[in-house]
């Protein structure tokens, strides 16, 4: 499988390299310290700026364990269900418009420092190209990467050794207006996960994708896609044991083929409100293990509205299947509601609230019997402190809860933070 993705990979993007070089020819002639990807977004009018912060971060349960489990020495490296950590953050980005070429660089690094649990000290970087490139009026794409890597999450892996997960993804795309409304969009993109745990190398994987379809766009009011997406999914590592540990009966090759057809859209009903996401239909189906094909609805959209110049509401509704390799279920149906009002008291004081709620149903598999059901819930505030125009501070505390038909799943864990950045 690994062989034939490379080979998908390298046809497809040496069909989207003769317009990347036309593109660079013409350019020639003419809930941490980072919550957002800088140098994405709109064009920023320094060139070259940097960030640097520092922040305190407390949880009272650091591991996400059950009631009356504390985590021992032997198996953890320390003692207690609390501890602090001390994380630093150095970033730099590049954001240059030249002509109809847009060039974006950004790479951070976030040392993190673990006061008990020392062995889980790590440093998380952030890493990242993007080449926004047109021809004439007709032609358009882009082409990046991203590569980051950063510990895993203990809220969905239970492991006691510090995993170091890395990410990386490659893309590019490629369009052609037919008329000043209308256009053909075309992209592949190749995402890579692997884990420094041996006990999680059978998460390792490969996912290649490519889609085709068209874009509807009115002005900066609205815009539309319709695409078909087709992915294949490599993982390198038979599966021996579940994301509990448990041994599964036998090892699984869990290689797969997917097909969604979706619709995406970012439409601006008025000056003062936004909505954003996509819906569609997913069909996923196993090279070997037919019983653990699954299929249905996906939909997540953002609704953004600002009624005054003092407050904002943020909405995200979100209805997803993702893959989940447990004796009990083969994928996970999430639903979620996230709200995020926002309100500047006054000119340097703001105060940012966060309410969410997921349902997580683990659908069964056909090859071992029941079912899992998690409900989560967090809420929390941060209250912001702009010192200067480049010097800004945060205090937060956020409560995480999970409720679980399967006890050893239930935690709680209260989260309460202090942060200083500069940008300059």
């Amino acid at each position: 499988m690994r062989a034939k993705s490379t080979g998908r990979l390298a046809v497809i993007l040496a069909s989207l390299l003769p317009l990347a070089a036309q593109a660079q020819s013409q350019a020639i002639g003419q809930q941490d310290l980072v919550s957002s990807t800088p140098g994405l977004a709109e064009v920023n009018p320094d060139v070259l700026t940097f960030r640097a912060g520092v922040g305190l971060e407390h949880h009272s349960n650091i591991f996400n364990l059950p009631d009356g489990v504390e985590p021992t020495e032997a198996t953890y490296g320390g003692s207690g269900r609390s501890d602090m950590q001390l994380r630093g953050l150095f970033g730099v980005n590049f954001d240059k418009q030249v002509s109809l070429q847009r060039f974006q660089l950004f790479g951070t690094l976030e040392p993190v420092k673990f006061m008990e649990f020392s062995r889980f000290d790590h440093v998380a970087y952030d890493l990242g190209a993007n080449w926004d490139w047109a021809i004439g009026r007709p032609w358009f794409g882009t082409l990046g990467l991203r590569l980051s890597e950063r510990l895993s999450g203990f809220d969905t892996i239970t492991i006691s050794d510090k995993n170091r997960e890395q990410r990386n993804r490659y893309y590019a795309t490629a369009g052609m207006r037919l008329t000043p409304d209308w256009a053909i969009v075309s992209g592949i993109d190749l995402e890579t996960t692997s884990n420094s745990a041996s006990a999680l190398e059978y998460y390792d994987y490969d996912f290649l994708s490519y889609e085709l379809g068209a874009r509807y766009t009115r002005g900066r009011q609205a815009e539309f896609e319709f695409v078909w997406r087709h992915t294949d999914g490599d993982y390198p590592n038979r599966q021996l044991l579940d994301s509990s540990g448990n041994v599964l009966p036998a090892s699984v090759d869990n290689e797969f083929s997917q097909d969604a057809a979706l619709v995406r859209l970012q439409y601006r009903p008025s000056n003062d409100s936004r909505i954003a996401g996509h819906v569609g239909y997913t069909k996923r189906s196993y090279d070997t293990q037919s019983g653990r094909d699954f299929s249905g609805l996906v939909a997540g959209l953002d609704l953004d509205w600002s009624p005054t110049g003092a407050f904002q509401m943020r909405t995200s509704l979100i209805h997803e299947i993702q893959p989940e390799d447990l004796l009990t279920a083969n994928h996970v149906t999430a639903t979620s509601i996230v709200l995020r009002p926002m309100y500047q008291v006054t000119g340097r004081i703001g105060l940012e609230g966060l309410a969410q709620y997921t349902t997580r149903d683990y659908d069964g598999d056909p090859l071992a019997g029941g079912t899992r059901e998690d409900d989560v819930s967090i809420i929390g505030l941060d209250a912001i402190y702009a010192y200067s125009r480049t010097i800004t501070g945060r205090a937060g505390i956020q409560y995480v809860k999970r409720d679980s038909n399967i006890n050893q799943f239930d935690f709680d864990d209260t989260r309460i933070t202090l942060s200083v950045i500069a940008n300059f």
